[in-house]
């Protein structure tokens, strides 16, 4: 007696799904492109300025209340996107929060341009 045996073995590797982290850093990212012209036009109306810790911060409050409420709310949605980048880029690179917010902090310095809101390590606000 003789037995032939074929044996087909497929074998499918799916790709796993994004880790959730992932997806809302580029969610994060998506969203503060987004409001990246927003920002430039508070910046440019001196509403706003960088401050020493690596955030935005309210410098001047408009006379108008409904511009005040966008701008606190463009404030509000940009500083909690760059907490969470922060926090990843702290836990990534194994460092403090404090030297991540800082490390921000001088980049957004560097970056801002003539005439912007931005704070010294010293606490003061200056035009740049």
């Amino acid at each position: 007696m003789k037995f032939d045996v074929g044996v087909r073995l497929d074998i499918y590797q799916k790709s796993p799904p994004k880790p959730k982290s992932e997806e809302s850093a580029l969610q994060i990212a998506y969203n503060r492109r987004a409001r990246a012209g927003e920002i430039q036009q508070l910046k440019n109306d001196r509403v706003v300025g960088e401050d020493r810790d690596g955030y935005l911060d309210l410098r001047r409050s408009p006379s108008d209340p409904k511009y005040l409420a966008y701008a606190n709310g463009v404030i509000n949605s940009e500083n909690a996107d760059r907490t969470v980048l922060y926090l990843a880029n702290a836990q990534t690179e194994s460092k403090p929060l404090e030297l991540v917010e800082s490390d921000y902090a001088k980049l957004w310095y560097d970056r801002a341009f003539p005439g912007e809101w931005v704070q010294k390590v010293d606490g003061t606000w200056i035009q740049k």
